[in-house]
């Protein structure tokens, strides 16, 4: 089964013109039914990382050798992490 833990996130994008401000809630998603396609994942920048996490907090992150980014699922080629979705 998978946990879902309730986050809020928040992003940033810096463009030409101005800047954009775009925040989230899981919990909003979830009662929108828009879960799968909003979905917020973490994964490491490092050279061998090839799967994504449901929270920064993952112990599969501790070895990381890049940053921990958040970013949105959809945009990921990669597996889920093992540990986090059990």
């Amino acid at each position: 089964m998978k946990r879902i833990k309730l986050t809020i996130c928040a992003v940033l994008a810096a463009g030409a013109l101005g800047v954009l401000t775009v925040s989230c809630s899981r919990t909003e998603a979830a009662e929108s039914g828009s879960l799968e396609d909003d979905e917020v994942v973490y994964i490491c920048t490092g050279p061998k990382a090839k799967v994504y996490h449901a929270t920064e907090d993952c112990r599969g992150l501790e070895r990381c050798s890049g940053e921990v980014k958040a970013v949105p699922k959809a945009s990921t080629h990669r597996r889920p992490c093992r540990i986090c979705y059990e």
